[in-house]
């Protein structure tokens, strides 16, 4: 499947970026937009996401799948909301004969859920 000497990897990389939601009442509505657009700018040149890798790699590597596996509930389980880039499947797919176009998997207070579009 892969040539000797590759230097591809395989496997699933994870990189996460905590994005605060402000809920607060402003005059024009574009100003959630202006202020969100620039803290992902900021967030993304920054090594948030590298760094948050890293910690989870270092983690699985010196204490364990339990210990990333706590963490990961730590983290997600105070998420109110989350968004994946992750791309969907290449072939078409069906669930009891209905096609599915979108596979997303999300979190919406509490445990996590997944949606079929």
């Amino acid at each position: 499947m892969m040539a000797k000497g590759s230097k591809c990897r395989w496997g699933n990389f994870i990189g996460t970026i905590i994005f605060p939601l402000w809920i607060k009442s402003e005059n024009d509505p574009l100003e959630y937009v202006r202020r969100a657009k620039a803290t992902m700018d900021r967030k993304k040149i920054s090594l948030e996401a590298f760094l948050f890798y890293g910690i989870i790699k270092f983690t699985l590597n010196f204490l364990g799948g339990k210990s990333v596996e706590a963490f990961g509930k730590r983290i997600f389980g105070n998420t109110s909301l989350a968004f994946s880039n992750v791309k969907g499947p290449d072939e078409e797919i069906s669930l009891f004969g209905h096609p599915i176009s979108y596979v997303a998997g999300s979190a919406l207070v509490g445990s996590q859920v997944s949606v079929f579009f």
